[in-house]
């Protein structure tokens, strides 16, 4: 039976306010996201305020929804100085349609038009409801980008709409829905149900349905999970007839430390030997990866026969690593780096030059104990992404400050690590890796948001995705493993002073200086400072150190330092990318060739 009484209509009131600029894009074309950004800063530097009081009206809420555009109509003023006042205004607007470029998305579409001081007025304002990363459901929904035309001027900003508007709206529609008269109440608090609910269905299916579908499709990861590659294999290391073999080293403090050392029968005097170091949470796994040309690969086929791949204390393949200890830096420094530099030594003979290539705090750690006098007789050293003057974003300066409390505290955990997701059971840490993919939505490996979330700033944080084999991105829990918190509170003290220093002035650590910078102005041996130009981990720590370095050594030593900004590449993509082999470890191999061989 059809219902012939009038449809309820649902009414309210919505304000925004912003700031608006003098827009120079052609009148043809609509202004883009830099314009309305450009727009509203200018505008709020030069106090150009702009303020809109609309009435929304929907008259029949069936036909509202019936329609995929879902059109209601607009009746109120803007109000601006460039406007002289208030103007009176009418116009529509579409309720989250579909967005035709993006079908996840959805727009909200403002169109008012009437009669100002210089003439006809239009303003045609968007608000873009797209799922990204982070919390963004209330950035979208209130944010009006507009673009105004007064007479012959254009202007483009933005206006938001503020918690207290946003109260406001609501009290007003519920206010109409009880006011009394005709249509009945209960029609009109029924119509508005209605409305709430095509609205709230809308965002649910643009923010929380595409959340549902990839915690399922990770789930279905996690169960049915298999690492491509065997976890710490070393087949990756050589091609058929290169001599491979393990060496264990002990340090003075009672650790054992290993060396993998991949040697390629050559004709002629043996070059140089080349001992590779890695960061921590890494591992010499990240120099042997067998899914892309790696870089010990790479050396051996460019004259470089005697290749060392070492695991020091910060190595994610050791287990010590898993419990709260108090290592630092310094000890990586004093006794870590010496015993590796005695044991190469001794196997390749003290006549052969010996090169480090080192990453990340191994490059920082193994400069501290070259400045400091416990390492000697190297020909060159090549620095990634870090040496002595470690510099981090602003996000991760507030990461290494609060860490160590809640994973110690908090979370009572002695370690963070990238493999939290994919531990069996419901624990407070996999509760925090949870809550880190939700936030890190460029992808859908746990274990790639976790070590967004560990080291620096960024989505993802420690390399550009599309540098990666697919591959190494599906095993990237495999080659990053744990660390305590010591080491995040000594990089924390060098950040905090800018430069390499002592955690703590122990007897233990008396044959250290208490900053390794100052002591680094004497060096000589050659150093090649290396980064990627995108590095959200240390930023510009490396050319930080080389301006520093240069400026300040002696006129005779400052040939020994280079620097080597590698376009595109990150912090650790530089040794774990695809196309490194081609971007990144010819620059290595000239240098190191440069520097001795």
């Amino acid at each position: 039976m059809t219902d012939s009484r009038p449809p309820a209509p649902v009414r309210f009131h919505e304000r925004m306010e912003g700031f608006v600029h003098p827009c120079a894009t052609d009148r043809a074309a609509a202004p883009d996201a830099t314009d309305y950004e450009r727009g509203f800063r200018l505008g709020r530097a030069d106090g150009v305020s702009l303020a809109i009081d609309l009435e929304v009206s929907i008259e029949d809420v069936a036909a509202f929804l019936d329609d995929p555009e879902h059109w209601a109509a607009l009746r109120g003023r803007i109000e601006g100085p460039l406007l002289g006042g208030a103007v009176a205004v009418e116009g529509r607007v579409s309720l989250l349609a579909a967005d035709a470029g993006d079908a996840s998305a959805r727009v909200m579409r403002y169109e008012l038009s009437g009669t100002g001081a210089e003439g006809p007025l239009s303003l045609v304002g968007i608000k873009f409801v797209k799922d990204d990363p982070g919390f963004d459901i209330w950035r979208d929904t209130t944010r009006l980008h507009v673009d105004l035309r007064h007479g012959d001027a254009r202007h483009a900003g933005i206006l938001l709409v503020s918690v207290g508007a946003f109260a406001a709206l609501l009290r007003s529609m519920l206010r109409r829905a009880l006011a009394p008269g005709q249509p009945s109440r209960r029609r009109r608090l029924a119509a508005a149900a209605r409305y709430n609910a095509f609205f709230a269905g809308a965002l649910w299916r643009v923010y929380v349905t595409p959340q549902i579908a990839a915690w399922r499709r990770r789930r279905h990861l996690a169960a049915t999970r298999q690492s491509p590659i065997a976890i710490g294999t070393p087949r990756g290391a050589s091609d058929p007839g290169d001599l491979v073999t393990t060496h264990y080293v002990e340090t003075d403090d009672g650790l054992t430390l290993t060396l993998l050392r991949v040697r390629r029968p050559a004709p002629g005097p043996a070059p140089g030997a080349v001992l590779l170091l890695h960061g921590l949470t890494s591992s010499s796994d990240m120099f042997i990866m067998p899914e892309h040309r790696n870089v010990v690969r790479y050396l051996l086929e460019h004259g470089f026969t005697d290749v060392w791949c070492a695991d020091f204390r910060m190595s994610g393949r050791f287990v010590h690593n898993l419990r709260r200890q108090r290592d630092t830096m310094d000890d990586v420094a004093l006794f870590d780096h010496p015993a590796l530099i005695a044991a190469v030594r001794a196997a390749i003979g003290p006549e052969r030059n010996l090169h480090v290539v080192a990453h990340c705090l191994g490059s920082l750690t193994f400069m501290m104990s070259l400045a400091a006098g416990r390492v000697a007789g190297i020909a060159s050293v090549v620095c990634n992404s870090v040496a002595l003057t470690p510099r981090v974003p602003w996000w991760s300066r507030v990461k290494l400050r609060v860490a160590p409390f809640l994973v110690e505290t908090l979370l009572g955990r002695p370690y963070v690590t990238a493999r939290w997701r994919d531990q069996p059971g419901l624990t407070r840490s996999e509760l925090v890796a949870r809550l880190v993919s939700w936030w890190h939505r460029e992808c859908d490996e746990p274990a790639c948001h976790m070590v967004s979330m560990m080291w620096g700033s960024g989505d993802p944080a420690l390399f550009n995705h599309a540098n990666l084999h697919a591959v190494t991105h599906q095993r990237i829990g495999d080659l990053f493993g744990g660390s305590s918190m010591t080491y995040y509170r000594h990089v924390r003290a060098m950040v905090r002073r800018g430069v390499a220093c002592t955690l703590r002035r122990e007897p233990r650590y008396r044959e250290l200086p208490a900053s390794y910078a100052a002591a680094a102005h004497a060096l000589t041996t050659p150093v090649l400072f290396l980064c990627g130009d995108h590095n959200n981990v240390f930023t510009d720590s490396n050319p930080h150190c080389f301006e520093r370095l240069h400026t300040y050594a002696p006129a005779a030593a400052r040939s020994l330092f280079e620097l080597r900004v590698v376009p595109g590449y990150g912090h650790q993509d530089i040794f774990m990318g695809r196309d490194s082999d081609r971007d990144v470890f010819p620059h290595i191999a000239d240098f190191l060739r440069r520097r001795g061989g």
